[in-house]
């Protein structure tokens, strides 16, 4: 989030990066203290779900949670300030999900506790915006959707293929495991996860001792090509925001070359007039 906050203070109008306001938010020191907040904040809630230390200290959990609840609004807003303009703040996506996280842990309380509890939850979340790795991973997932979406439509009609053919074959032999369509799925979906399938596999064997062929082809199928298709267009989408963050700082390099030559040009004409 560090690297974020430097470049909008370098954009933004209105705080400049030097400005003290600027250089407080985008230091190592504020980073490593929000982050150390935020593991608080996961501890706390963790105890939360101890009922005896939840009786022992809970008014004590509370309190330090507002208090923690304070100081993330505190520093949303010095964020906020450190941009310059809100139009630079909140065309930051990561800075969008920051202020709606702790916006939502003021939502009242009363017969709502469970989700406000819940709300209080995604604060673990914000770990993502402290560390530029994890907002590039999670950036691509984002970006992915739509090919991960292709290929979730290739392995859900490789599980309609198998399941029918799995009941229609097994039903009587292994009801347990194919007595129905929507438990041949559950069923797959452990082999597909490589989960004990060969006892699932032990189960119809001794009926049909080629339903070996079954299986394997489909673990072949949906683990080896499917599953790691998903992890192809993850790498992909990462290699193009590799390619584009170069082109990025290579847009900058010449915006400061084309600066560079007109003081130049600049200077030489300075004498002659």
């Amino acid at each position: 989030m560090g690297d974020s906050t430097e470049a909008c203070a370098l954009d933004a109008g209105g705080a400049p990066a030097d400005s003290p306001l600027a250089k407080a938010v985008g230091s190592r020191a504020f980073h490593d203290t929000v982050l150390g907040l935020i593991v608080l904040n996961a501890v706390l809630l963790g105890l939360e779900t101890y009922p005896s230390v939840r009786e022992a200290a809970g008014p004590l959990i509370e309190a330090a949670d507002r208090v923690i609840l304070w100081l993330f609004t505190a520093e949303v807003a010095a964020r906020a300030a450190a941009a310059g303009s809100a139009a630079e703040f909140w065309k930051d996506p990561w800075h969008r999900f920051d202020a709606a996280v702790v916006a939502a842990g003021w939502v009242p309380g009363g017969q709502f506790l469970t989700v406000v509890r819940l709300f209080r939850l995604l604060r673990v979340l914000r770990t993502i915006t402290l560390f530029p790795n994890l907002q590039r991973l999670v950036t691509a997932l984002l970006r992915s959707m739509p090919a991960l979406g292709n290929v979730g439509l290739i392995l859900g009609g490789l599980f309609y293929v198998y399941g029918t053919a799995g009941t229609f074959l097994y039903a009587d032999v292994a009801p347990q495991y194919f007595g129905s369509l929507h438990r041949t799925f559950l069923t797959l979906f452990a082999v597909i996860t490589l989960e004990d399938w060969l006892g699932i596999m032990g189960a119809v064997s001794p009926a049909n001792p080629w339903c070996w062929t079954y299986f394997v082809s489909f673990i072949v199928l949906g683990t080896f090509v499917a599953l790691n298709s998903f992890i192809a267009v993850i790498v992909a989408q990462l290699e193009r925001l590799d390619d584009e963050d170069q082109l990025a700082v290579l847009g900058r390099l010449e915006q400061r070359l084309a600066r560079i030559e007109e003081r130049l040009e600049k200077g030489r004409q300075a004498p002659t007039s």
